[in-house]
């Protein structure tokens, strides 16, 4: 194949799983799921920027984010959404926990692209989703907005 017959769609993707509680502590969430969070606050500590910079005011929730895969072109992005929720079933009493508490729990994909590309979100993924009750949040960055790829194992949650 030469570079002119090489596909014209290149992506990459990241996924963090994230959790919003009224009152649970971030540390009970890192120690249900077993990972560790790569930001997360307390609800009614005083609120801060990403860098520590006081804000005004009092976080009104907990707040729990870990990165939890990671892929480029050609690994469909709709597999890797799949191979994470699979990874997370074990914690399905805990995601339920989560909802019925009024909090929500989200993998949110950031993905960017360097030319036109798509992927399907099949009915398997979809509906694995909807038993953890966990939502499926996207930001998509087309090629005039670049980003730096972060590297993240897929292997960060348990087979």
């Amino acid at each position: 194949m030469s570079d002119a017959d090489e596909p014209t769609t290149h992506y990459h993707f990241c996924i963090s799983l994230r959790l919003w509680h009224p009152s649970i502590a971030p540390e009970e969430i890192t120690r249900a799921i077993g990972i560790e969070p790569r930001h997360s606050w307390n609800v009614g500590e005083a609120r801060r920027t990403p860098k520590g910079t006081m804000l005004a005011g009092s976080n009104r929730e907990t707040y729990w984010c870990a990165d939890v895969g990671a892929g480029r072109w050609p690994l469909e992005i709709s597999a890797a959404i799949h191979d994470v929720l699979e990874r997370l079933v074990r914690h399905r009493p805990f995601f339920h926990r989560i909802r019925a508490e009024d909090g929500r729990a989200e993998l949110f994909i950031g993905w960017f692209f360097e030319n036109q590309t798509g992927d399907t979100l099949t009915y398997p993924c979809l509906a694995l989703a909807g038993d953890l009750q966990i939502d499926l949040s996207f930001d998509i960055y087309p090629p005039s907005h670049p980003q730096q790829e972060r590297s993240v194992s897929m292997d960060v949650l348990p087979k």
